[in-house]
């Protein structure tokens, strides 16, 4: 990346950044209709409902589940299992390889003359050695498949035993998970910036909630998703200690385990989709909660999204 280009990004994601806290600001800074203060005696406070969630915790789980099994759940929509992680990636990996292909215009040593399709299986095990690589951090990819006996204290086998180097990095190179074709155009009004993993976050959020019963207590809260590639929707958080440059995700989660129930991407001012009348915390909230109206949740947030109007 050129200084210029460089300083072109930095320009962008300063823009961004100060687009995030026009939206949360919006919802404080504009003022609101006057009420009278309330008489303290004659206050009233509603009676607390008691909660009636029932079957809580996750659902239809077997004692002799596997670990690969249960992750497998987790990617997959319960009411309706050939809608799932795996098999959209299978599907649409192996369609763009098949465009680049079409193409033409490869390079002698490309991986994509040696190209043949890749399976279920051959993908979970892929998917298997990237969540391995976060366990076992090493500087590059290509380091995992190393076998200099200089190296012998470094080395991990397993990874050659489950696929070679070069078939990982043809996956890789050619991982998909929707078809560019349907992909809108930024002017278009229902241009969606996540085009290119909507279906996983659509089948993931689907298979979390129908997976799971949460508990009486519950959170809505931002997160960061660790992210420094090029993308419209990648922030730099300053006040983050870790994962400064990333994704910033609005999730619903339980408070006593953590587990995320749901999350939406927020995309910023620029690729906002639709306006929020009452600010972007009531709007998240809301949304995110709706799902779960009249069971007595009882939900707790920061400043960041209370406000009045979200009290009422």
């Amino acid at each position: 990346m050129s200084d210029f280009e460089s300083m072109e990004y930095d320009s962008e994601m300063s823009e961004m950044n100060m687009d995030t806290a026009s939206d949360l600001e919006d919802e404080t800074l504009n003022p609101g209709p006057w009420f009278p203060v309330f008489d303290t005696e004659e206050f009233y406070m509603p009676e607390m409902q008691e909660f009636r969630g029932n079957r809580l915790g996750p659902v239809d789980v077997r004692p002799d589940d596997k670990p690969h099994e249960l992750f497998l759940s987790m990617v997959t929509d319960p009411e309706n299992v050939d809608n799932n992680v795996v098999d959209l990636l299978v599907k649409e990996t192996n369609r763009y390889a098949e465009d680049r292909k079409a193409v033409g215009n490869l390079k002698p040593r490309s991986r994509l003359h040696m190209w043949r399709p890749v399976n279920n299986e051959e993908m979970k095990a892929f998917l298997g050695l990237l969540l391995l690589m976060g366990i076992i951090q090493k500087p590059t990819l290509a380091s995992y498949w190393e076998t200099q006996d200089k190296l012998w204290l470094r080395r991990t086998p397993s990874f050659r035993s489950v696929m070679t180097r070069d078939r990982f990095l043809a996956i890789l190179s050619n991982l998909h998970i929707n078809n560019n074709q349907t992909a809108l155009p930024r002017d278009h009004p229902q241009y969606d910036p996540m085009h290119k993993v909507r279906p996983a976050i659509d089948v993931c959020n689907t298979a979390f909630r129908k997976n799971y019963r949460l508990g009486r207590d519950i959170c809505v809260d931002e997160r960061i998703v660790g992210f420094k590639g090029r993308h419209n929707i990648v922030q730099y958080i300053s006040k983050k200690k870790s994962h400064q440059w990333g994704a910033k995700v609005w999730v619903l989660s339980e408070s006593d385990t953590g587990y995320t129930e749901q999350l939406q991407l927020y995309f910023g001012r620029r690729n906002r989709q639709q306006p929020y009348p009452h600010g972007v915390g009531y709007s998240v909230v809301t949304e995110l909660v709706e799902p779960h109206y009249n069971k007595f949740h009882h939900v707790t947030t920061d400043s960041l999204f209370t406000s009045p109007k979200l009290n009422t």
